[in-house]
């Protein structure tokens, strides 16, 4: 959690702190490099892990047809085995959890590679083969759903032994997928094409979106990232997605995203107001294409909103807590205890 300077006063004044106390603390922790090292360590890890899985997509992608189905199995499970034992090692080490549980998360990664290279090596396919790897990412085919199994269930093998937040992140994407090759699996590649894939993402995101809050409020908010991140884009995707020829549905649609922004403030979860002002803005846009098309009024009218939202981004700023505190009173006590604990 980041702490700001008026929200140290603020904390000290209630426990009847001197200021000066306050004042020395801040310039302390200002003069503190630990927390530089320690971001700094972790932009080293993360980018360190990104090469490694760039180094391997590149290098299959470039050697694809020599090798074939049996040598990309047995190439992504030497790797896929070596980050694990790796990861494994740095795990167990003092101060070393973080890179190793990354190198076990990209080895988690890995696994629907290794599927992938098993099934084109044996020819074991439950529909169609689905073409390249490199299709898994941009086409939806109930070919990859194996895949996908595969890979939720490692991810929560990995992180039964391993608890590392980011492992949640490949369990929660192989899910995404899921749901989206799903629709083609069960109803046929046709019907993909029709508004099923976007009900059935919705009802998917509200799942994801439940399975987080209740990983929230349990207490384990690191852990709660990146299922409200797919549930919510999932939900979000789904909902934009939705044909809305009516301007009452178009008006909904403004209501929830404006929602999801106030989720924000109640959850503690910036995640709700990224995706709540996309919609809010998609909705000014679209309002604005429709009744100010071809006019010079619209710019004129879109910089006065831009500028309003500036402001008034500056005024929570300013008076982010008063704001906050307000909402909560606005909840009645006995709902308090559903809130998530920062």
């Amino acid at each position: 959690m980041k702490i700001e300077k008026q929200d140290l006063i603020s904390a000290a004044t209630k426990i009847g702190l001197p200021r000066d106390s306050v004042d020395k603390l801040w310039e302390e922790l200002n003069t503190n490099p630990s927390t530089n090292k320690l971001n700094l360590s972790m932009v080293l890890y993360y980018f360190g892990a990104f090469l490694i899985l760039l180094a391997l997509s590149w290098f299959l992608g470039e050697t694809w047809d020599r090798f074939g189905g049996k040598g990309i199995f047995i190439i992504s499970s030497v790797y896929l085995i070596s980050l694990l034992l790796l990861g494994s090692f740095f795990w167990n080490k003092k101060d070393l959890k973080t890179p190793g549980g990354l190198l076990i998360t990209l080895a988690v990664c890995l696994i629907p590679l290794a599927v992938y290279g098993f099934q084109t090596w044996f020819g074991w396919w439950i529909t169609e083969p689905p073409g390249e790897y490199k299709n898994f990412f941009s086409w939806i085919k109930g070919g990859f759903f194996l895949m996908e199994i595969a890979t939720l269930v490692g991810g929560l093998i990995a992180l039964y032994f391993y608890r590392f937040p980011f492992l949640t992140m490949p369990i929660f994407f192989a899910l995404w997928f899921m749901s989206m090759d799903s629709v083609p699996l069960l109803f046929g590649e046709a019907r993909y094409y029709t508004d099923i894939r976007e009900k059935i993402s919705i009802v998917f995101g509200l799942i994801i979106l439940a399975i987080a809050y209740t990983i929230d409020l349990k207490g384990n908010r690191d852990f709660a990232f990146w299922p409200y991140f797919f549930g919510l884009l999932s939900f979000w995707g789904g909902l934009s997605l939705l044909e809305s020829s009516s301007e009452a549905m178009r008006f909904i649609y403004l209501l929830i995203n404006l929602g999801l922004m106030l989720l924000s403030v109640l959850l503690q979860r910036t995640v709700f107001l990224f995706f709540g002002v996309l919609g809010v803005m998609f909705y000014i846009i679209s309002l604005f294409n429709s009744y100010f098309q071809d006019s010079l009024s619209f710019p004129i009218f879109l910089s006065f909103i831009g500028l309003l939202v500036l402001f008034l981004g500056i005024f929570y700023h300013k008076n982010h807590l008063l704001v906050e505190a307000w909402l909560r009173g606005l909840i009645p006590e006995s709902l308090k205890k559903w809130l998530p604990k920062e």
